[in-house]
This record gives C-alpha cells, sequence and structure tokens, in this order.
C-alpha cells in the first residue's frame, strides 16, 4: 500500500484576485483558464474531504499523465478533468518556497504575483457563470514557485517570453472550492485610472446639472409666456374676503376685469 503526502510545510494559505477578461478590450468576459489535460481522483462526497483518517489521492497532488486519465477508479470515488485558472495573489502574508537543491526554504512576499492553480472541472464552470467582474479564492495550497529562464524578448505570437518566470503555480491540497460573497473592488487597473475617471466623471455630473438647470430655466420660461396668454384661474381668496368660485375674475383676456 502506498501512502503519499504533500509537503506540509509549503502547504500555505493564499488569495488569488481572478478577473475577467474585458469585452471591450477584445475579451470574452470570462476568467482565464486553461485545459491541462488531466484528471484527478476526489471522492463522490465532498464532506468526506474532512475525514482525515482516509488518505485521498488528490490530496498528494496526484493526478493522471498529460493526456491520459486513471484505469481504475477506487470505489467512493470518481474522475473529475483538470483545469488551471489564473489571477493575482493578494492579502496573503509571506509564503514559503523550496528549492530544488537541498532542503533550503525562502519566505518571499507573493502579492502581485501572477499566480495559477488548478481547479476542477465543474468548479471552474461555476466561477465562470458567476456574474462579479472580480472573484477572491482563497485555498490551501501546494505552492511551487517558477523559476524556469524562458529566454528573453518575444515569441512568434508577439508574447513576452518573461511572462511566467518568477509566478507562482498552487495546487490546492483539497479540491474543493467554497466562494462567499466576494469584495466589491473595482474594474480599474490602477489607482490613477480611478482618479482619472473620478474627475470626468465629476465635469460629466457638472455639465449635466447644468444642462438640466439650463433647460428647467427655458421650460419655466415656456410655462410663463402660456400662462401670460390664457386665462386667469379664479381667485380663491384676498386679504379681506373669500372671493366666490366662478364669480368676477381680474385678469387679462377677462372683459369684466379692471
Amino acid at each position: 500500500m502506498l501512502f503519499a503526502e504533500q509537503d506540509q510545510r509549503i502547504i500555505q494559505t493564499i488569495k488569488v484576485l481572478m478577473l475577467r477578461t474585458r469585452e471591450g478590450s477584445g475579451g470574452t468576459g470570462i476568467f482565464y483558464h486553461t485545459d491541462l489535460r488531466r484528471d484527478v481522483l476526489v471522492p463522490e462526497d465532498p464532506t468526506q474531504w474532512a475525514d482525515n483518517s482516509v488518505n485521498w489521492a488528490a490530496a498528494a497532488g496526484l493526478s493522471s499523465k498529460i493526456g491520459g486519465t486513471f484505469s481504475h477508479i477506487p470505489r467512493g470515488m470518481k474522475v473529475e478533468h483538470l483545469y488551471a485558472m489564473l489571477g493575482t495573489v493578494v492579502e496573503t502574508g509571506p509564503i514559503k518556497i523550496a528549492t530544488v537543491e537541498g532542503d533550503e526554504i525562502a519566505q518571499a512576499d507573493p502579492n502581485g504575483l501572477t499566480c495559477s492553480f488548478e481547479i476542477l472541472g465543474p468548479d471552474a464552470m461555476f466561477l465562470q457563470e458567476q456574474n462579479q467582474m472580480a472573484v477572491l479564492v482563497e485555498m490551501q495550497a501546494f505552492v511551487q514557485f517558477n523559476a524556469q529562464d524562458y529566454g528573453s524578448g518575444t515569441d512568434e505570437n508577439g508574447r513576452d517570453r518573461e511572462i511566467l518566470r518568477g509566478s507562482l503555480w498552487a495546487v490546492p491540497q483539497y479540491y474543493k472550492l467554497s466562494v462567499s460573497r466576494p469584495e466589491l473592488k473595482s474594474a480599474a487597473r490602477s489607482a490613477s485610472e480611478i482618479y482619472e475617471i473620478l474627475e470626468k466623471a465629476k465635469q460629466r455630473n457638472a455639465q449635466r446639472a447644468l444642462s438640466a438647470k439650463t433647460e428647467s430655466f427655458a421650460n419655466r420660461a415656456t410655462r410663463d409666456d402660456q400662462r401670460a396668454k390664457s386665462k386667469m384661474p379664479p381667485r380663491r381668496g384676498t386679504n379681506t374676503h373669500i372671493q366666490i368660485y366662478g364669480g368676477p375674475q381680474y385678469g387679462a383676456n377677462n372683459p369684466t376685469g379692471g
């Protein structure tokens, strides 16, 4: 019997902010994702993840080879397809990074780094169908640091070869997603963009208020002109006595007026 588990020293909590592609910028409005072409075994009953007496294969980060699947599925487990989703690490403390040689552990601030993380097919679909522009996902994951040298410059598709160098790859200890109402965050790229949008909004609102006031004055002048050309309404009263409705009227276009 084989018992496998991930290195618990680098199972750590990270928060990843996933942003949708902007439809106005040529995007499709969905989260960045990639088909990993691999499968993983997970329990049929998600509540069994809490049973520490069971050593799930997925808890060790085991999955099928690329382009393959499992020939044997143990009882109580099922096969799910794996995807990777992309985001930015936020609101996370220093993380531990294991080195390839020796037993050295480095600590680094991950905030602002790009992070890809594995996710089950149904969970990926669940997230894609959410209507929030930004979703914050928190996970207990096996975190790897990408130190691979991809060269410099751009490839034939115009992408920066070093875009992934220094990024993170996270394999959740348990493939289970739980999302609460996410924090409402702006879709702006930076604080300077927010200030620029605010300034334009203030100018637009001031112009709208001025136009509304100008239109109000114009409407008031039109109404006053129409009232001056029409019969005066009957007086309901004076300072000294009550004027009977329909009685003698004093106003424009009234031959009896004095």
